[in-house]
């Protein structure tokens, strides 16, 4: 196993602490686009993503849903292949506030 993974694991030593913590998942995904920007968030297609990539693409997809009427209370349907676009979708709908249906 990958060192830096296994330390990725360890750090949330359960799920009731993290679930304790009431950070929502786009505000959880944000500290570590703050803290870990350069390292790699997602591995799609033997590409490498980081974590400032995928928040720069995150950000502009919830703007552009705002500016487009989609926010609190609005369901946003998502098909799509498992590629980062699908990663991207699913927190740039949370983020605009919105929420899912795969």
């Amino acid at each position: 196993m990958n060192q830096s993974l296994g330390q990725d694991i360890t750090t949330v030593s359960s799920a009731e602490e993290l679930a304790e913590s009431r950070s929502t998942i786009v505000e959880l995904f944000q500290a570590q686009v703050v803290s870990r920007a350069l390292s790699t968030a997602l591995e799609v297609n033997n590409r490498n993503f980081s974590y400032a990539s995928l928040g720069r693409r995150v950000d502009r997809l919830a703007r552009d849903l705002r500016k487009n009427g989609i926010g609190c209370g609005d369901i946003v349907a998502l098909c799509l292949k498992r590629t980062e676009n699908l990663i991207i979708g699913m927190l740039g709908v949370l983020k605009a506030g919105a929420a899912y249906l795969p």
